[in-house]
């Protein structure tokens, strides 16, 4: 169950639906978003970081369900300056008391069960109502994504995903269904 957490896919330096997500990531695609100004960072299911070189490591946070992963991730960055955070998959609590506020998750949870994405994103939800800045780019499953139902990701459907955004008291949204072909990105801030 953990290890379909753990799955890493595709390389942001080479496949280009990863390099689109890096572009948005750094910003470069607008030139609007500054690394350094992004406030702190946090990761649901970094694996082994490949998106760690997008931040200032000492503004980042990786969140996973596998002391393995945070271990893996600690060991890769040596440098002590990120952070990890062991959560049960469904809740978290983050620090508000930064003025902004970015959680991303990219691959790791379009396998996690409906009650966990709900969760996850009551848990963002939480967050944004306490900071004066929140920023979501959550990619999700999705079954309007053919690659999404090929690969045999978790069922979830636009209208469910919009209710569940709605029940977190997240209002203001968008989902991006063109920049990944195996899900959707739930874009908040962005």
């Amino acid at each position: 169950p953990s290890c379909l957490w753990l799955r890493a896919w595709g390389d942001p330096k080479k496949d280009q639906e990863y390099i689109a997500v890096k572009n948005i990531l750094l910003g470069l695609k607008t030139g609007t978003r500054d690394p350094d100004s992004i406030g702190l960072i946090y990761e649901i299911g970094p694996w082994l970081g490949k998106w760690v070189p997008c931040f200032r490591s000492d503004l980042y946070t990786g969140i996973d369900i596998s002391d393995l992963s945070l271990f893996l991730l600690r060991k890769r960055y040596e440098s002590g300056l990120i952070k990890t955070l062991l959560f049960d998959g469904y809740s978290f609590e983050l620090n508000t008391d930064f003025c902004e506020i970015f959680v991303f998750s990219i691959d790791a949870l379009v396998r996690a069960s409906k009650p966990a994405l709900f969760s996850i994103l009551k848990s963002c939800g939480q967050v944004a109502g306490k900071s004066a800045s929140t920023r979501l780019f959550l990619h999700y499953p999705c079954n309007t994504q053919e690659k999404s139902r090929q690969l045999g990701f978790t069922d979830v459907s636009p209208q469910e995903i919009k209710d569940w955004l709605l029940l977190s008291d997240i209002e203001e949204y968008e989902l991006d269904f063109k920049t990944l072909s195996h899900g959707v990105i739930i874009r908040v801030g962005i």
